[in-house]
């Protein structure tokens, strides 16, 4: 038979089962607005029943205990959640670097490359109808400054552009080594732990492992012993213990997240700027080749119109003749010799801009050649804008999900933090009346 002090055991065992609860609710009250907290829940579980000498009288329940304190949390979705937050990260990644590139094409727009190129075709125009108005040929060597000067402007920025993404590329490289040193950090506290499961640990590591999703494309495991192993494509930066640390030329070709898209964004770039250059090249030549065939006003054949200089960057600076901008007389504007009154060669120049089929340009004009650069810059933003804004809301959608299972409701903790103590209140009544008993049974009888 059980014991005369076995209901005292129940009543105790009901006061520290639901007083630990209520450590546990009151725990994810104050972590309800902790970055990566997972609630927690206690699970309450019958302890082993009396069994009766008779075994016909059956079995005496002994109470009640907090038999786990479990982390809620769907390890499914949160790899669901951490490959949409490395496409999220790709397309963020592409968007904040092409929007800067973006901004520096103003197209359409007063000054623009589009509009100071037909100011230049123009400025031909009017020098073949009065090739021997000095005022006509100063006005071409204006346009051309101002056209050569933005072009120039363009190269440089667009270059700089390249460098700022190559070194943001480093900056998140660098953050993605520092994070799985982290991790390492936190495997060899858990793996000190005397629980299995270390739940502020584990919140810390999972919240890292989101951290290095948005910046790579990562795949994730976990050992016997609950430590975590983290590759970028094929190669290892986390294992147990020991971080392997990424340099960015050693990451894959298509690593995902920030640094894929960072990646793309300078590849891009690094496009624009060959097709810049290209631009500059073919317009620089077809000029020049036309202006050599011409004559100047004092009938001496034309020389070239556009220089291309090399810098010390490697880029190519295209500029008016210095003689030319000394002298405008020295402008080819005649066919043929000693002809003052010939515009032929400057009306042929200003006939460049309806050429359509350089075979440089894809068999395309000038004119249309930079429209279509500023057509893929323009069309390249607005994919990653569009892009972004897709799998930030799918991001948004599986936070959502995740929230309402691993995220702390504050009306829910305070129902049951009143059950909790509506049930402690109850057993400590019947500790009450176990004392009672007790005391009738101990100090009353005679």
């Amino acid at each position: 038979m059980p014991g005369t002090f076995f209901g005292v055991e129940i009543a105790r065992r009901g006061l520290s089962a639901h007083q630990r609860a209520t450590q546990v609710s009151q725990n994810n009250v104050a972590n309800a607005h902790t970055e990566g907290y997972s609630r927690q829940r206690p699970v309450l579980a019958a302890t082993n029943p009396y069994q009766l000498p008779v075994l016909s009288q059956g079995q005496l329940g002994s109470g009640v205990e907090v038999k786990e304190v479990q982390r809620l949390r769907d390890i499914f979705l949160d790899q669901q959640l951490r490959a949409n937050l490395a496409e999220t990260g790709f397309w963020e990644g592409q968007e904040s670097a092409l929007a800067k590139v973006e901004a520096l094409f103003t197209e359409p727009a007063q000054n623009s490359v589009n509009d100071l190129l037909a100011a230049f075709w123009n400025s031909w125009q009017e020098l073949s109808n009065n090739p021997q108005e000095t005022s006509a040929r100063i006005f071409i060597t204006q346009t051309a400054v101002n056209l050569t000067t933005r072009l120039n402007y363009l190269t440089t920025q667009l270059n700089t552009a390249q460098e700022e993404i190559t070194g943001n590329l480093n900056f998140k490289a660098n953050e993605l080594n520092e994070l799985a040193a982290q991790l390492t950090e936190i495997n060899k506290s858990i793996a000190k732990g005397l629980v299995k499961e270390n739940h502020a640990l584990m919140d810390q590591r999972d919240l890292i492992l989101d951290q290095m999703a948005r910046l790579a494309e990562i795949k994730v495991s976990f050992t016997e012993n609950n430590l975590v192993t983290v590759a970028v494509g094929e190669q290892t930066i986390v294992d147990g213990f020991e971080v392997y640390p990424v340099e960015r030329e050693d990451l894959p070709a298509e690593p995902g997240g920030e640094l894929g898209g960072l990646f793309t964004a300078r590849e891009k770039t690094s496009d624009y700027l060959e097709k810049l250059g290209l631009f500059n090249q073919t317009l620089a030549d077809k000029v020049n080749e036309v202006h050599q065939e011409g004559y100047a006003l004092n009938g001496i054949p034309g020389s070239d119109f556009f220089t291309l200089t090399e810098m010390d960057n490697g880029l190519r600076e295209i500029s008016v003749n210095e003689e030319i901008l000394n002298d405008p007389n020295k402008i080819a504007a005649a066919e043929v010799p000693d002809a003052p009154g010939d515009g032929r060669n400057a009306l042929a120049i200003a006939a460049l801009r309806e050429k359509t089929d350089f075979a440089e340009l894809g068999n395309n004009s000038l004119a249309g050649f930079y429209r279509q650069l500023v057509t893929d810059v323009g069309t390249a933003k607005n994919q990653a804008t569009q892009n972004t804004a897709q799998f930030q809301l799918i991001a948004q959608q599986f936070e959502a999900q995740r929230q309402s299972l691993s995220g702390v409701l504050i009306d829910e903790e305070l129902t049951l933090l009143m059950q909790y103590q509506y049930a402690y209140q109850a057993s400590a009544q019947a500790l009450k009346i176990m004392d009672d008993l007790l005391d009738t049974l101990v100090n009353r009888i005679k």
